[in-house]
């Protein structure tokens, strides 16, 4: 019984490695692209803030240093007193020559509340082009322009950004880097890769203003947890091609407590899982590593064990030639907490059936199939 399971759990673990290497083909793929004709249409940046959160000073200066002929920049909190909206006057007084609003005011009704934030700051942007980014990212040079690009193809209605995650210095921030770069971005590239361009993500967003009409606006996503998926998935419902952009922007993660990361990892895995629950499923053939290991316990023969080191190995390579191409080196040089990342990764897709209730941003709330969410306090 045990070498039988041994051996179907290897067998598993060998598709793996098909997984990968096709995941890094994608990756490789799409930085080896051509170069797009440079499209920078006027453009209106829709920034939700919640909180002074750490380096947020720091991402918005990159916002405004980006090289763009025409851009505004609108802020949003939900309260007038929000702190966040204080570092952001103070950035913006240093930039005269950029437009820059901000709104505060009562958000409508709804459980998503980056949402109704972006419900109060869309009706005064003056821009046919909107250009969402969560207060988290940080833009590098030439970010705007690689976001906007695409639309220079009148049949790309939505363009979404790649990223990788920087900033964070502890235990927890660095292994949900390596999350990022090494397994999420790449299955993101090989989904696209296959004609599976239906998502987004709320790195940053470029969006026609006429096709977000067309969907009903962001009121149509108040009850919604992932509503940057959703503004992918929809374009292409609608008919509008969605495209990644040319580069790869940062996400800033916070020297917080590993029990926060993984509060905040779990949400997404439970997220994916009411939002895609046969995709979802199907997800444990990417776990390679884990399958490699638990084979090995299986079966316990010397060839089991080889077979782990051989997997372990071909997960490395992949990872790092991946890291390598999305250029975060610095997740490259902690390639020794892979395997320790692998294993979280798969307890939390393991522990995602199971969870019905989720925090964000202090709220509780009930997630039900389909992502949505209502308030559960």
């Amino acid at each position: 019984m045990l070498p039988t399971l041994g051996a179907t759990l290897q067998g598993m673990a060998a598709l793996s490695w098909v997984y990968w290497a096709a995941a890094a083909w994608s990756v490789r793929r799409w930085r080896n692209q051509p170069a797009r004709e440079v499209f920078t249409p006027a453009a209106s940046i829709l920034k939700p803030l919640c909180g002074a959160e750490e380096g947020l000073a720091a991402n918005l200066e990159r916002l405004y240093a980006q090289d763009y002929p025409d851009f505004e920049v609108i802020f949003g909190a939900e309260r007038a007193d929000d702190p966040a909206l204080a570092v952001a006057r103070s950035v913006a007084e240093r930039h005269p020559e950029r437009r820059s609003s901000f709104v505060h005011s009562a958000a409508p009704t709804g459980a998503n509340r980056k949402v109704a934030n972006l419900c109060q700051i869309a009706p005064k942007a003056e821009h046919a082009v909107l250009v969402l980014a969560d207060s988290d990212i940080r833009w590098p040079e030439g970010a705007l322009v690689q976001a906007c690009s695409p639309l220079a193809d009148p049949s790309v209605g939505l363009v979404t950004c790649p990223y990788v995650g920087g900033g964070g210095h502890g235990l927890a921030a660095r292994m949900e880097a390596l999350g990022i770069a090494a397994s999420f971005i790449p299955s993101a590239m090989l989904a696209a890769s296959m004609g599976r361009t239906n998502f987004a993500f709320g790195s940053t967003i470029a969006i026609r203003r006429e096709l977000l009409t067309a969907m009903g606006g962001f009121e149509t996503l108040l009850g919604c947890i992932a509503d940057d998926y959703l503004l992918g998935h929809r374009a292409a419902a609608l008919g509008a091609r969605v495209a990644l952009s040319g580069g790869c922007v940062e996400t800033v993660l916070s020297d917080e407590p590993m029990r926060a990361s993984l509060e905040r990892r779990l949400r997404w895995a439970a997220t994916i899982r009411a939002l895609q629950p046969i995709g979802a499923a199907g997800a444990l053939l990417t776990h390679g590593l884990p399958l490699a290991l638990a084979g090995a316990l299986a079966a316990q023969s010397g060839a089991a064990w080889v077979f782990l080191a051989a997997t372990l190995a071909a997960r490395a390579l992949s990872a790092g030639y991946v890291l390598g191409l999305l250029g975060d080196h610095a997740s490259r040089r902690r390639l020794w907490l892979l395997p320790l990342e692998d294993l979280l990764a798969f307890a939390l897709w393991a522990w995602a059936p199971a969870v019905k209730r989720v925090t964000w941003r202090g709220r509780r709330y009930r997630l039900r199939r389909g992502g949505t969410i209502t308030n559960a306090d």
